[in-house]
C-alpha cells in the first residue's frame, strides 16, 4: 500500500512573526544598552557592572545584581521595571516603551526620548518654595552657569533620595541661605565642607559653609542634543 506525503508543517505565519519580533527587539535593545552601558563606563574611572548595579539598586529601592546586568548585556532581556531607571542612569533613552511583550521583553517603540512616568515637572521658581520635593523631578535650567556642558533651557531629572549621599564630580541641585537654587557640581573638601562649582568660570564657586548651602537633589539625567 502506498502512503501518501503529508505535507510539509511549518510554524503558523503569526506565530513566525511573533518570534522574529521578540527576537528583534531583544537584540535592539541589547545593542542600544551596550553601546550607551560602555560611553557610561568609560566617563568616570571606577565604573564597572557592579557600580552600575548597586546604583541601579540605590535608584529604584529594590535589588540589582551585577549578573543582572551582565544578562542585559548578554541577551538584551530587560524587565520593564528597569528601562526608566536604567535610562536615567544613562542619561539617555533606550528607546523602547514600557509595554512588554508576553515573555516580558520591552516591545520596540523607537529610539527617541520618552518621558518617564513618575518624574513630575517642576518651574525653577517653585523650588525656592516647595519644601517637599518627590523623589523623581524634573526642570528646565535657567541659566548658562553650567555651559556648555548644560544649556539654560535644557531639562534636568533630579532625585532626592540620593541627596544625602553626593560623590565628588555629581550634578548637584543647592539651596543658599538667601532661599536661592543653583546647580552646580559637587566637589567635597575637608571635614563636613564641600564646594559647588559652576562649569562656566563666570561664576563663582559656593561654599557650603560661607554660603549656608544645603543639597536638595542629585541628578540623574539630562535631556538635551549635544550638537
Amino acid at each position: 500500500m502506498m502512503h501518501q506525503a503529508l505535507p510539509y508543517c511549518k510554524a503558523a505565519p503569526d506565530n513566525q512573526a511573533m518570534l522574529d519580533e521578540k527576537t528583534s527587539t531583544a537584540d535592539a535593545l541589547r545593542e542600544r544598552f551596550v553601546a550607551l552601558f560602555e560611553t557610561w563606563k568609560t566617563a568616570e574611572r571606577g565604573r564597572s557592572q557592579a557600580e552600575f548595579a548597586r546604583l541601579c539598586a540605590r535608584l529604584s529601592g529594590r535589588p540589582c545584581s551585577p549578573q543582572a546586568v551582565s544578562e542585559w548585556r548578554r541577551t538584551g532581556r530587560m524587565d520593564k521595571a528597569w528601562i526608566p531607571v536604567v535610562e536615567q542612569l544613562l542619561g539617555a533613552s533606550l528607546g523602547f516603551s514600557a509595554t512588554t511583550l508576553s515573555t516580558g521583553v520591552a516591545q520596540y517603540a523607537s529610539l527617541k526620548a520618552e518621558t518617564v512616568d513618575g518624574i513630575r515637572p517642576f518651574d525653577w521658581e517653585l523650588l525656592v518654595n516647595t519644601k517637599d520635593l518627590p523623589t523623581l523631578f524634573s526642570v528646565a535650567m535657567n541659566d548658562d552657569s553650567m555651559a556648555p556642558r548644560v544649556r539654560a533651557g535644557d531639562k534636568l531629572v533630579f532625585n532626592t533620595s540620593i541627596a544625602n549621599n553626593p560623590r565628588p564630580g555629581d550634578g548637584v541641585l543647592v539651596k543658599d541661605m538667601a532661599d536661592e537654587v543653583y546647580f552646580r557640581l559637587f566637589r567635597s573638601g575637608r571635614q563636613g565642607h564641600w564646594e559647588a562649582h559652576a562649569m562656566n568660570p563666570a561664576y563663582a564657586a559656593l561654599d557650603s559653609e560661607r554660603d549656608g548651602l544645603r543639597i536638595l537633589a542629585v541628578l540623574t539625567a539630562v535631556e538635551a542634543r549635544w550638537g
